[in-house]
């Protein structure tokens, strides 16, 4: 059955942690890829790392469990570490929803035992929207932008290929998905190799939600510092 393509539409999924509803919203959307700035503080200014060079949509989620600290986080999570992403796959469910799975390499484990790599899925990533049939018009009445756009959930890009995230991880009930990131983008920050450094990869606009307090909380900070940190959670 085909899509209005200018409606929400509501997804129900499993994220290993619970259920939550995922709304598409195609009218929330920019035509320009995401650009390196630094976020104005109160206190400092906040690194940040381009994470995808392509257009970006973005979807909200009604998530069942928010956190509110990072030892709530450690205290549920199966695994704790600091990984980087090998290999990614992409897998469709319908027309614009997607999920990534990436192969990780754990380079520090934190809390949990297992493999030294493991399967990550997270909703959202590339998909081309040229293939979508009845992709419909924007407000202004001009076609809408097709071709390959990067979907997110909160403006949240899903991890890249090459990079480093610390992460806190609750296995899928399902094998075939592994794990998954606790509070869906909640459990999850980059740490920039090149930078040397914990940088953000949200937009400012997304900064007052309490969905990304674990990216503020740690932007800058050094790999020493944080391991140091992570160890003292145990």
């Amino acid at each position: 059955m085909k899509k209005n393509m200018l409606l929400t539409t509501a997804f129900v999924v499993l994220v290993g942690v619970g259920v939550f509803s995922y709304n598409y919203n195609p009218l929330g959307t920019s035509n320009s890829p995401q650009t390196d700035l630094s976020v104005s503080s109160t206190t400092q200014e906040i690194p940040y790392s381009q994470e995808t060079s392509l257009p970006t949509t973005e979807s909200s989620a009604s998530i069942g469990k928010l956190y509110h600290n990072d030892k709530e986080m450690f205290k549920e999570a199966d695994i704790v570490a600091l990984v980087k992403v090998n290999e990614q796959e992409v897998v469709s469910h319908s027309d614009s929803l997607v999920t990534t799975k990436s192969q990780v390499s754990i380079e520090q484990a934190f809390k949990g035992k297992g493999p030294s790599g493991l399967l990550i899925s997270e909703l959202g990533g590339p998909v081309d929207f040229s293939k979508i049939p009845d992709i419909g018009k924007s407000s202004d009445g001009k076609p809408k932008q097709t071709g390959v756009m990067e979907t997110t959930i909160e403006g949240s890009t899903v991890m890249k290929k090459g990079h480093s995230y610390f992460v806190f991880l609750k296995q899928n009930p399902d094998a075939q998905w592994g794990y998954n990131i606790l509070g869906s983008v909640q459990g999850k920050f980059r740490y920039d190799d090149e930078k040397n450094m914990a940088v953000t990869t949200v937009a400012e606009s997304h900064f007052k939600e309490e969905l990304f307090f674990l990216q503020k909380e740690h932007a800058g900070k050094g790999k020493k510092e944080l391991v140091q940190y992570f160890n003292s959670l145990s």
